[in-house]
């Protein structure tokens, strides 16, 4: 597999972080556990073609990805219940605000 060295996203890398930052919690989660996923993949992979170190530290990356997506689903669920709008675009308060 040919590694690509840089992201081609239009807007470039700033923008890209932005447009991943601004996704909604759940839409958030589900990026990381895909990502996390991915990873997983990759390191079973390595670890068949004999690069156990590679393999170790792509799971345990895999895994932080699973423990900060379980955060942004902890956010999501505080948040939801004070969505504004029924398409869930935006938060009428803050979600730690008492009601």
């Amino acid at each position: 597999m040919n590694h690509q060295t840089e992201v081609v996203y239009e807007g470039g890398m700033e923008k890209l972080i932005a447009d991943i930052s601004n996704l909604r919690y759940d839409a958030l989660q589900s990026f990381l556990n895909d990502l996390s996923l991915k990873l997983r993949q990759d390191g079973n992979k390595d670890r068949t073609r004999g690069r156990p170190i590679l393999s170790g530290h792509l799971e345990k990356a895999a895994d932080k990805l699973l423990e900060t997506a379980a955060a942004v689903s902890i956010a999501w669920m505080l948040c939801k219940p004070h969505m504004e709008n029924q398409d869930g675009s935006g938060c009428s308060r803050r979600p730690d605000e008492v009601v």
